[in-house]
């Protein structure tokens, strides 16, 4: 099947996530940093040694990657990362509408929308990501999280946030995500690694927020 994926959630819900865990299926994509296509075989390496690696998180001081200081004042690392491959993809497509059923290009394309469950863990996770909220206070981020909570009409697949925050996502959900999209099983091993790797970076971040 020659569909495109669509994904769609709020800031921080997972959406960058799932399509990391999507790109593991054999043949489908994960992209590096140059744009190039990463092969089956160097995937995990490339997702655990580059896309999650430790100083993702940083203590304060500004990275640098190739001679480029991050300066996205407000913004962060971690997004920063997400950017330089966000548009590089071509057979799924990352968003942040809630009409994401209204993206579809085709009959066999498949739009998939993360649910927002617990509001405050995802508005925290957030701003563990992105301290400036880009302008906004807490209070107007939550209230715009909570439109995540209801599932618009015309999605093929609905994440859970309280399910993907788990450790155990990629083991019992995951498969039958892929399913639903018409994607090959992945390696659970290897998707489970990959799973607990970002449960592991949300968690240092969460506790640095506090």
């Amino acid at each position: 099947m020659n569909n495109k994926i669509w994904i769609t959630g709020c800031h921080s819900s997972g959406i960058n996530h799932i399509r990391l865990l999507l790109g593991m299926s054999p043949g489908k994509e994960i992209i590096d940093l140059s744009g190039r296509r990463v092969a089956d075989a160097s995937k995990l390496d490339f997702v655990m040694r580059v896309m999650y690696h430790d100083s993702r998180i940083f203590d304060g001081t500004p990275p640098v990657r190739n001679g480029q200081t991050n300066t996205w004042e407000s913004q962060s690392y971690w997004l920063r990362m997400e950017w330089m491959t966000r548009e590089k993809y071509t057979e799924t497509a990352v968003e942040h509408t809630c009409n994401i059923a209204g993206k579809k290009q085709s009959d066999e394309d498949r739009a998939i929308f993360v649910q927002v469950g617990d509001v405050d863990w995802v508005t925290q996770l957030y701003r563990a990501k992105c301290p400036g909220l880009n302008g906004r206070t807490y209070e107007e981020q939550y209230e715009e999280n909570l439109r995540w909570r209801t599932v618009p009409r015309g999605v093929d697949a609905v994440v859970v946030t309280d399910q993907l925050y788990g450790r155990d996502w990629s083991t019992n959900y995951l498969p039958h995500l892929l399913d639903q999209i018409g994607y090959a099983p992945a390696d659970v091993s290897e998707a489970e690694k990959i799973h607990h790797r970002s449960c592991e970076l949300n968690d240092h971040l969460l506790k640095k927020g506090q």
